[in-house]
């Protein structure tokens, strides 16, 4: 487990992240697994002998994540959560490094998306409906409000790289306003923020979930309607990809109880319009196009028609 040459020298000449010249150095044998230029290097290395995750930031941010992975640590080691999460290993504030320890398993998509597909989802479900109930607080909040602002950056940036959807993105924001407006108040619970599908392994003792870094106080249809979002543009499924979602709902409601049927339909067209901010960054010939279809799906979908798979390949 190597990095290639190419990969070094690029974190090597980044200036935003300095200490990463000294974490290379202590984990010679990392193997980079993302990074964002300028904000955060994430890379797959060893600690003490055992495989770990090694997470750069330019701030001090690692900090609360580490804190709230010994929380998750916690509540996974008093039966509370469904899943398993990583253990956290340390904080080390003057390199700005955070360690935690690899989860041994293999991505859940191939399960998620096969034949085992529906069960899969199901399963998924009940193991992420057991979030909101461990009384856990992170820091972070992301409900309503921050989703909604979020929706407003990506619509301006929208118009302004799609000029001809800039009335299909007006319209949006007024349905979404709209819904805002009528909203009724709900007490805030913990979700992961982004429990997409491949957020999931296949762990030795079941199913785990990684990446906990919107771990935040908010609702937990936003948990289901980021799934739900994610799988009803894949093409590549056994099952039909509205079945998936539905199974995952059940499965949902099975650990959490029944969801509020609006809440949910409201956060399932503001993930489709930040799929449209995907595809409007995209350089592809059908940019306008595909943007198009999908703003077109999002009124029906704050409208609870979100059922139907929208055409968008």
């Amino acid at each position: 487990m190597t990095m290639n040459p190419e990969d070094r020298e690029r974190l090597l000449a980044d200036p935003h992240l300095h200490t990463l010249p000294a974490v290379l150095a202590r984990h010679p044998d990392a193997r980079l697994l993302r990074y964002r230029a300028g904000r955060r290097c994430t890379m797959q290395s060893t600690f003490e002998g055992r495989p770990c995750i090694v997470k750069v930031f330019t701030d001090d941010r690692g900090a609360k994540l580490h804190h709230d992975a010994a929380a998750l640590w916690n509540a996974r080691n008093r039966g509370l959560l469904r899943f398993e999460v990583a253990e956290p290993i340390g904080w080390d504030p003057a390199l700005r490094v955070l360690l935690q320890a690899l989860i041994p398993g293999t991505p859940a998509v191939p399960a998620l998306f096969g034949p085992d597909g529906t069960r899969t989802a199901r399963a998924m479900g009940r193991a992420a409906a057991s979030l909101p109930g461990t009384g856990l607080a992170p820091a972070m909040v992301f409900d309503a409000g921050v989703q909604l602002a979020r929706t407003r950056r990506y619509a301006k940036r929208i118009a302004e790289l799609v000029p001809s959807c800039a009335a299909a993105v007006g319209r949006c924001m007024q349905a979404f306003d709209a819904a805002h407006d009528a909203l009724p108040a709900q007490p805030a619970r913990p979700i992961h923020g982004a429990p997409h599908p491949h957020q999931w392994l296949e762990a030795p003792t079941g199913l785990a979930l990684v990446d906990f870094d919107r771990f935040s106080m908010g609702d937990p249809e936003l948990d289901v309607a980021t799934f739900v979002g994610e799988v009803e543009f894949e093409r590549s499924t056994h099952h039909p990809v509205q079945h998936l979602n539905d199974a995952f709902v059940a499965g949902y409601e099975d650990g959490h109880g029944p969801l509020d049927a609006g809440r949910l339909a409201l956060y399932v067209g503001h993930k489709r319009f930040a799929k449209a901010w995907r595809f409007a960054r995209a350089a592809r010939a059908d940019q306008a196009d595909r943007v198009a279809e999908v703003l077109a799906s999002v009124g029906s979908a704050i409208a609870g028609r979100w059922r139907p798979e929208p055409p968008v390949a």
